[in-house]
């Protein structure tokens, strides 16, 4: 199970690079704001589904102190 956890981390990184390149081919003389977008949206993607996991933890778990650093 961890090294298909490895393999799936490792080939989700390993198409940024890629896919930015034909990204930024691909949008000619406006490729700087292309690229912003990009990684604005991948930090996006990550904010909403830190967001809707702290909600399913919250609403499924019996321990709801330990969410939360420090004394609950």
């Amino acid at each position: 199970m961890l090294a298909l956890l490895v393999l799936l981390g490792g080939e989700g990184f390993g198409m940024v690079p890629p896919l930015q390149s034909y990204v930024r081919h691909v949008a000619g003389t406006a490729s700087a704001l292309v690229s912003a977008l990009a990684a604005a949206s991948f930090n996006e993607g990550v904010a909403r589904g830190s967001a809707v996991g702290g909600l399913v933890l919250n609403h499924t778990s019996h321990y709801r102190g330990w969410l939360w650093p420090g004394p609950s």
